[in-house]
């Protein structure tokens, strides 16, 4: 038979009355056969060592239970044991015992619990990875059994019922967030979400932690289906989200000084377009008008004159603030470099004074130069960029000064470092002056101070912003002194290579100032004009042969290419270059020129006339073969002076 039977009498010492071979194989009995004493005894023996097993047999009626002990290998063995009371034949009162050896099946169930159980550790330590308290919690009898982390901000018992878990809950929670808890988290609300079908509620929420301080937490119950009865079943979780929280709030914080920043950037530009906008239309108003008024007063020389010197008043102006925008951007995509040179001061301030002279006259402000006589003759440094600097301060000088005011432009040494002079320039003049408030974003770009037309607010905003980058950019500084409706005084300082060093560059400017002065040293001379703007073309062509060149045209590279190859060598002396043009631009037209020349053809100097104005641009041109670079608008004493410097070269 498949199980072992055995019969005890139902006293101590339980002797065994029999026993099937079955028996004595399940619990390892030695010696005889199925009814010899040796058996029966050996039975016994192992029966009675397995504990428990003995306590077993005392007892009335049927009993069944599972028993495991050691085998003589050292196994587990279990066994599933039936005991019930009967007599037998002899009228005793015996225990019979029905034993079936259910280790296999034992040993599946534990593997397949285990297996469960590491399952259920390895969700529990997923869920705790992220979670700082994991329920599972029975909604229909009202348990939870709890896990909580060190993180957590309340102790928790590990086994509650749900109404002991809410009420606690709640009592810690901010008065704002309860009367939510309340709505969504009882265990009535939830088991009616639930049945309608509702899988997860969560809210986050304020509890007061251990330390009576309120931490943001996140609380959600997450229901889960029940494969084996009828209970509903859920896992609850709480996170404590002050980490989160904090790091939301810092980006929030960054978020809205980001938006404040981009909203007043936004608005600073804004304005500066308006102003833009107002300030181009100005002088556009000006040149349209005063051409109208030319043409219609042809007859009267000199009111023609006079138009003609507001339109060119009016185009300086407009071509001054266009520089002002594109130095900005210049310096503001770094595309700008220092370019050093050899300069006079008395040069550059003549020079500063020429272009401020008129403005002087107009409000009758005292112009005063000092500091010349106690300094040296000449520096070599960006002398472009210092006007620049001198310019823009002088030009808002005289802007803020009422008439009948004072300007002053004063230089002195301020001692060496090195191989370096630092110079001091300083411009005061008795206009508004400028306010503390407005002094934290006086070198802001596209800032003006509003102060009730006391400053106007005429020109882009760019200027002391670029007076600002560009002092930084040759490693000086800038100092502002002022005091509301009485003077401001800007100090700049700027090193500069000291004069007793040898000229970095002077002949080449030297030989073409010489040239500048002999502007009518054209005569004779044979251009090439490639120009594609018709109106452009025009003005260029009329000067040119005014000043006695013979003058060839071509309305883009690819016919100027065809020209220069048609013409004998050295026909023509110069070509005048546009840089944009359709078919052929003006860089690649120069790169087919110079390869034509390649064969022994006399080079012929090309002088590019562009409205690109980038450092950039002038470094492509040189690379493409181009000899000198002028930006239009074309000042002619330029173009005149470069283009006698060509024809003295050629001789």
């Amino acid at each position: 038979m498949p199980c072992g039977i055995i019969q005890l009498r139902r006293r101590e010492p339980f002797d065994i009355l029999s026993a099937n071979l079955q028996a004595g194989s399940i619990f390892e009995a030695a010696g005889g056969g199925e009814g010899t004493t040796s058996y029966l005894r050996s039975l016994r023996e192992k029966i009675i060592a397995v504990p428990g097993l003995a306590d077993s047999l005392v007892g009335d009626g049927p009993r069944q239970f599972e028993i495991c002990f050691p085998t003589a290998g050292g196994r587990e063995r279990w066994v599933s044991v039936h005991l019930q009371s009967l007599r037998n034949e002899y009228d005793e009162e015996t225990i019979q015992a029905i034993i079936i050896d259910v280790t296999s099946e034992r040993q599946i169930q534990i593997e397949k619990e285990n297996r469960q159980l590491l399952e259920n550790r390895l969700l529990s330590g997923a869920l705790m990875v992220s979670n700082n308290v994991i329920s599972t919690v029975n909604l229909t009898k009202g348990r939870c059994t709890l896990t909580a982390d060190d993180g957590y901000i309340r102790r928790l018992p590990s086994d509650i019922t749900y109404e002991e878990l809410f009420d606690h809950v709640i009592e810690t929670l901010h008065p704002d967030d309860r009367a939510e808890f309340r709505e969504k988290f009882t265990q009535s609300n939830i088991i009616k979400a639930v049945s309608g079908g509702c899988d997860e509620i969560g809210m986050e929420l304020r509890q007061l932690g251990e330390d009576d301080k309120y931490h943001w937490i996140s609380f959600t119950f997450i229901h889960v289906d029940n494969p084996v009865g009828e209970d509903l079943m859920g896992i609850g979780v709480i996170k404590v989200l002050d980490v989160q929280k904090s790091e939301k709030l810092r980006q929030d914080s960054l978020l809205r000084d980001a938006l404040e920043s981009a909203k007043a950037a936004s608005e600073a530009k804004s304005d500066f377009l308006s102003r833009v906008s107002h300030d181009i239309r100005t002088p556009l108003n000006a040149i349209i008008g005063m051409s109208l008024l030319g043409q219609m007063r042809i007859d009267d020389l000199a009111e023609v004159k006079n138009c003609f010197e507001k339109i060119d008043q009016s185009s300086k102006y407009l071509l001054s603030l266009i520089n002002d925008i594109l130095c900005m951007s210049k310096i503001e995509s770094g595309k700008i470099r220092l370019d050093i040179e050899s300069f006079k001061l008395e040069e550059l301030f003549g020079g500063l004074w020429q272009i401020i002279e008129t403005q002087v006259a107009d409000k009758n402000i005292t112009y005063r130069c000092t500091g010349l006589e106690n300094v040296c003759d000449s520096y070599d440094g960006d002398v472009t960029k210092i006007h620049q600097i001198l310019l823009n301060l002088l030009t808002n000088a005289v802007k803020f000064t009422p008439q009948g005011g004072e300007v002053t432009l004063s230089v002195k040494e301020g001692g060496r470092d090195g191989i370096y002079t630092k110079l001091l320039f300083s411009v005061t003049d008795t206009g508004c002056g400028i306010s503390e408030e407005f002094m934290e974003r006086l070198f802001l770009p596209f800032e003006q101070e509003k102060s009730g037309g006391a400053r106007n607010l005429e020109g882009t905003g760019l200027g002391l912003a670029i007076v600002y980058s560009l002092v930084k950019l040759m490693d000086g500084t800038v100092s502002v002194r002022s005091k509301k409706g009485e003077m401001s005084s800007f100090e700049v300082m700027l090193p500069v290579l000291a004069a007793d060093r040898e000229p970095l560059r002077c002949g080449a400017e030297e030989q073409l100032s010489g040239a500048a002065a002999d502007i009518d040293n054209l005569r004779g001379m044979r251009i090439l004009l490639v120009e594609d703007n018709e109106i452009n073309m025009e003005i260029a062509k009329s000067f040119l042969t005014f000043k006695g060149a013979f003058v060839d045209t071509a309305d883009n590279g690819a016919v100027a290419v065809n020209k220069y190859a048609e013409a004998p060598g050295g026909y023509y002396g110069c070509i005048l270059m546009d840089i944009r043009m359709p078919v052929m631009d003006g860089l690649e037209a120069s790169r087919r020129i110079r390869a034509l020349e390649i064969g022994g053809r006399k080079r012929t100097p090309i002088i590019a006339l562009s409205a690109n104005a980038f450092e950039e641009d002038i470094r492509l041109a040189q690379e493409a073969g181009i000899d000198e670079y002028i930006v239009k608008p074309i000042d002619f004493r330029k173009v005149t002076a470069a283009l006698s410097v060509c024809r003295s070269s050629a001789r």
